[in-house]
């Protein structure tokens, strides 16, 4: 068997068996595997892809591809990176926001060998082939802009690294630019009344200045912020559509501001990001939470925390909403820069560590109303469903405190992030209060 054993890495000497296990493909057959195998995780470094003429990628033009002693592949191996150097996918440079809109959704899809000598199989391009590989980049938008608060519209990036059988964003630079020129984050905003077109709308283009990979820590190196000026959102009316394109760059453009008929542009053009575009409103009301006076205690035989909490609400030119239920998220102190989770499974970019992956639902409220300034407190007992003192938060505290060790260290204190947040019945979201560095106290 050359896969491990929970079926998700191939390894030397590749065979059909274990690829058609991996990747749950009912076939022994080369053709099928690499050239018409659906299940074929995309964002796997090492999979099938199109290089005419090349019948083993071990060895290309005379340069040797693998450790012939381990088997893996060598960090200057190439093929991986198929002819056109964007790792098996469709990619387009758009030099326009309309071009970049209208083509929305057809990048990043996968294109496999399809035979012959054009395009012909090998099955060695399996090895080391991960299929738990995860899409390397996640994007977080705000519920909705708040007009006229001084706060900018800002959109995170988070740029995973790590993994050496998973790609990243910036493998596909030189395939995309034709340049080993840096990575850069952007984001085209598109604002207008509902259902009128990209034409008649507003359109602001604005990109991170820090390329990627730039910085000290893991955090400088693959977060970055999108920030679109309050100076600009304000101008937009309450009720307004927002529409926010996230794409990459190898240049730092400056800020572009354009109206209707106009449109904005970039000269070496600007690739689509792997990830959803977002819709949101303009709203004038609004809900601001606080957390404070929080303690988390290792307990329940070292399956659970025990959470005890004060969480206050603020109202916002009149805040009004019907139908809000809380919930409590709790995550794990790091951001995942690796890409170990799918973002399913995080919440601003961390794991959400409580046993079902879901976050905690409390309390349900008929209607919130607060006339500006006035507050609401809440505490653990008052929020989630009426408990009596400490919330136990079912998580497997013993295996996370094993894994945050692990990460910095045997004498460290483990840490979490918790986030209280009320949800209506569709997607909003209201009263987000996040609080980092919660230490989990206790003995363990």
């Amino acid at each position: 068997m050359s896969r491990n054993s929970d079926n998700t890495l191939i390894y030397y000497p590749v065979n059909t068996w274990d690829v058609a296990k991996v990747t749950r493909k009912g076939s022994g057959d080369v053709g099928v595997l690499c050239g018409s195998n659906q299940m074929i995780n995309k964002w796997a470094k090492y999979k099938p892809v199109i290089l005419p003429n090349v019948i083993d990628s071990t060895v290309i033009n005379g340069v040797q591809q693998l450790n012939t002693s381990t088997k893996q592949w060598l960090s200057t191996a190439t093929w991986w990176k198929a002819a056109d150097g964007k790792c098996g996918f469709t990619i387009e440079k758009r030099t326009t926001g309309s071009a970049l809109v209208t083509n929305w959704g057809t990048d990043w899809t996968y294109n496999p060998p399809t035979g012959g000598m054009a395009a012909p199989y090998r099955l060695i391009d399996f090895n080391y082939y991960d299929h738990a590989a995860v899409n390397p980049v996640g994007v977080y938008y705000p519920a909705s802009y708040v007009k006229n608060q001084g706060n900018d519209l800002n959109v995170q990036f988070t740029v995973y690294h790590g993994n050496d059988y998973r790609l990243l964003l910036t493998d596909v630079t030189a395939g995309i630019w034709n340049s080993q020129a840096s990575m850069y984050c952007g984001v085209l905003v598109v604002a207008g009344i509902q259902n009128t077109s990209y034409t008649n709308r507003s359109k602001i283009a604005v990109v991170n200045p820090t390329a990627l990979g730039t910085g000290n820590t893991d955090a400088e190196k693959y977060n970055r912020t999108v920030s679109v000026p309050s100076s600009i959102m304000d101008n937009f009316n309450v009720g307004v559509e927002i529409q926010i394109y996230p794409f990459l760059c190898q240049n730092a453009y400056a800020i572009q501001q354009k109206g209707a008929n106009e449109d904005v542009g970039w000269e070496y053009g600007v690739a689509a990001c792997p990830a959803d575009m977002a819709t949101i409103y303009v709203v004038q009301a609004w809900l601001s939470g606080a957390l404070s006076n929080v303690t988390c205690t290792y307990g329940q035989g070292g399956n659970s925390v025990q959470l005890a909490f004060n969480y206050v609400i603020t109202g916002h030119n009149g805040f009004s909403e019907n139908n809000l239920t809380a919930y409590l998220y709790v995550l794990d102190n790091d951001i995942d820069t690796s890409g170990q989770y799918p973002d399913s499974e995080k919440k601003n970019g961390h794991h959400i560590i409580t046993s079902n992956v879901n976050p905690f639902m409390g309390q349900s409220f008929g209607s919130i109303t607060l006339a500006d300034g006035a507050t609401m407190s809440f505490d653990q007992t008052t929020l989630m469903n009426n408990t009596t003192g400490n919330f136990v938060a079912g998580i497997d505290a013993a295996s996370y405190v094993a894994d945050y060790k692990s990460r910095h260290g045997s004498s460290v204190k483990a840490l979490v992030t918790l986030i209280v947040e009320f949800h209506d019945n569709s997607t909003g979201i209201y009263g987000s209060a996040t609080l980092s560095n919660v230490e989990i106290s206790g003995t363990y």
